[in-house]
């Protein structure tokens, strides 16, 4: 008889824990769905700065990302995977180009790109922490509320009162990599509609008291899929939206748990 080889179970039993425990489509802790709709609520339709929004309003055509600044080329493999996985969940078609280090925007971005980059939406900027305020200067009153916040992070967008039409982003890339990584996540991720951060779920990368991520946690995935749903439209009154978000939502969990992240992809 063949003796047993210990250390070849040993491994097998412990790849199959992991592929239980960690790998497994339930293995993320996913909230309730009752308090996902709570959050698709307070996060879609109220803002950290004040002001709540009455209709949905996300995007609805192709989205460019320009990546700008000394460290471009590092981060651009990593904003493309949010990218690739924000086009997924949001069944919307996004690419990435590099602007490289010398690009600066103007007062007429918002407008009308500058003939370097006329086709980008979407701006993410990285730039030392000391002049993320002097980097957004171009968006009216950006470079004020950054110097009272001091944050890591910065986004704004514009559109109509029904659709997301051009968004910027500044992130301060002199921090450890896990930071600014998180920071890139969270910022970009917002800017496609989920504006507020809330403490109503966890894990969640739109909250403040939580840990780094580098890639959005199921509870989120599941309240931007709620978001860009076919079956909400630009422009629904808040009321008709919830209603059918209190159906979309529990549908989401229930394949989010069996199926794990995949089952949200359009």
């Amino acid at each position: 008889m063949k003796p047993i080889d210990w250390m070849a179970l040993i491994a097998i039993a412990a790849y199959a824990v992991l592929r239980f425990f960690v790998w497994s489509p339930s293995a993320e802790r996913i909230a309730e769905a009752d308090a996902l709709v709570y959050k698709f609520e307070r996060t879609i339709f109220e803002s950290e700065v004040g002001g709540k929004k009455l209709h949905i309003r996300r995007w609805e055509h192709d989205v460019v990302i320009g990546v700008a600044g000394e460290w471009s080329s590092y981060y651009l493999l990593y904003i493309t995977d949010i990218a690739d996985h924000l086009a997924l969940l949001t069944g919307r078609h996004i690419s990435v180009i590099d602007l490289g280090a010398t690009y600066v925007p103007d007062q007429t971005f918002a407008d009308k790109p500058t003939p370097r980059a006329p086709q980008v939406n979407f701006l993410v900027l990285l730039t030392p922490h000391a002049k993320l305020a002097e980097t957004m200067s171009f968006i009216p009153g950006a470079k004020e509320e950054i110097e009272a916040r001091t944050p890591m992070g910065y986004g704004t967008g514009g559109g109509t009162e029904t659709e997301q039409t051009i968004v910027a982003v500044a992130v301060s890339d002199n921090f450890p990599e896990p930071q600014v990584l998180d920071t890139l996540l969270e910022e970009i991720s917002q800017g496609f509609g989920p504006i507020n951060d809330t403490e109503i779920v966890h894990p969640s990368v739109w909250s403040d008291n939580r840990p780094t991520f580098d890639r959005l946690p199921l509870n989120d995935q599941i309240v931007l899929r709620a978001l860009y749903d076919p079956a909400l439209t630009p422009g629904m009154p808040k009321d008709q939206a919830m209603r059918l978000v209190r159906d979309i939502i529990p549908r989401l969990v229930e394949a989010a748990r069996q199926q794990g992240e995949r089952a949200l992809y359009q």
